[in-house]
């Protein structure tokens, strides 16, 4: 039983917030091409664009992500 959510879109996410104070998992997933945006995320939230996952682990705020020229996940 899973009781994270998750976010799908093709070419970009953009949202005020990501996770929750307590921790809850999210899972926000864009294309290859795609990026992520958001003014804070909360631990536990995981980043996955064009199959590369990245697992945030601390509060943050104003990220972007995006996979750089390597294919890695770049946060900026």
């Amino acid at each position: 039983m899973s009781f994270g959510v998750g976010i799908k879109a093709s070419k970009g996410v953009v949202a005020r917030e990501l996770g929750s104070i307590g921790g809850s998992r999210v899972d926000v997933q864009v294309d290859a091409d795609g990026k992520i945006s958001a003014e804070k995320v909360y631990d536990n939230v995981f980043i996955n664009i064009g199959g590369r996952l990245l697992k945030l682990n601390k509060e943050m705020r104003n990220i972007n992500a995006r996979l750089d020229q390597n294919g890695q996940i770049i946060l900026f």
